[in-house]
């Protein structure tokens, strides 16, 4: 199933127009344009920090872009444990049973 893709009709004119002026610029017919990468360089360092970057309110707005929808509170209590390998089954089973206390039924 072979597609062809239609070029837009108003861009075609664009198209045609841009094909015709490289034919030419290949051809010496028309001048090339010259590119001043350095003054275009020069020119992108004005961009490169916003506005609002330079006042400090980039970083108000961020922050509060970025800031938490809840409170959050912090724990008293002491989440960590510690446990000691014995290497006893049975430790084990209590330890399943405390986490699935049907578990006690199924051998």
């Amino acid at each position: 199933m072979a597609e062809s893709i239609k070029p837009d009709p108003k861009e075609a004119a664009d198209i045609q127009e841009a094909q015709l002026a490289a034919e030419g610029m290949a051809k010496g017919e028309e001048a090339r344009q010259k590119v001043d990468v350095e003054a275009d360089y020069e020119a992108s360092k004005k961009f490169d920090v916003s506005d609002a970057d330079k006042s400090g309110a980039g970083a108000a707005a961020a922050e509060a872009a970025t800031a938490p929808q809840q409170k959050t509170f912090p724990s008293n209590e002491d989440m960590s444990s510690t446990t000691q390998s014995t290497g006893n089954p049975e430790d084990y089973r209590k330890m399943a049973q405390d986490v699935n206390p049907q578990a006690e039924n199924q051998g």
